[in-house]
């Protein structure tokens, strides 16, 4: 859903552009780090706290073993991305390493992570950011614009409606998952009837 926030994690952490992050959807989880790690944190602010301290995005934090990384409740933006330097080693399927809960497989165990899990890292291999002497302070990202591509449904809205559209703000509603993203804002008519399930 925030691929650029993924990457942008990735690279800070010296990883692969393909390599296996953590996505967290308006509420986090608490981790122990078992060794040292090179962490970093993009997208949503969930008021991420390192052994009780304010953890800043979009910046790599070095964690001693045992370190605590805990989130809070999304207090702006709706997903947050967690990268270890190595990645989390979990196995390619069809091409990617992420989890698709409805079919049950990729990521880890084709499954929600659960209390208790152990996730193992990969090896680091690429040049981290050199920005890992401070895990203090709270950064978050400002409104985003996204890109839109004209579906085949497109034919079923007036030209007003679209350009609305385009030129409105929208924010995604609580109803959202990996499948699909409810926004609010201004209600579009589609006068093609009714929008079969795709």
């Amino acid at each position: 859903a925030d691929a650029q926030a993924l990457r942008l994690a990735n690279r800070l952490a010296g990883n692969s552009d393909q390599a296996a992050g953590l996505e967290m959807l308006m509420l986090g989880p608490m981790l122990r780090f078992s060794q040292a790690a090179n962490i970093v944190l993009a997208g949503a602010d969930m008021s991420a706290k390192v052994d009780g301290r304010p953890l800043r995005t979009y910046q790599s934090c070095m964690l001693a073993p045992g370190a605590v990384l805990e989130f809070g409740r999304v207090n702006s933006g709706l997903r947050a991305y967690l990268a270890v330097s190595g990645g989390i080693d979990v196995p390619l399927v069809l091409g990617s390493r992420s989890t698709f809960l409805p079919g049950g497989w990729g990521g880890w165990h084709g499954r929600a992570l659960r209390a208790g899990d152990i996730l193992p890292v990969g090896i680091p291999g690429g040049a981290a950011s050199s920005a890992k002497q401070s895990c203090n302070g709270v950064t978050q990202m400002a409104h985003t614009q996204l890109r839109v591509l004209a579906g085949p449904q497109i034919a079923g809205f007036s030209d007003a409606a679209l350009s609305g559209f385009l030129q409105m703000p929208y924010a995604v509603h609580a109803q959202a998952n990996r499948v699909g993203l409810r926004l609010t804002g201004p209600v579009l008519t589609y006068l093609g009837g009714e929008l079969p399930s795709q």
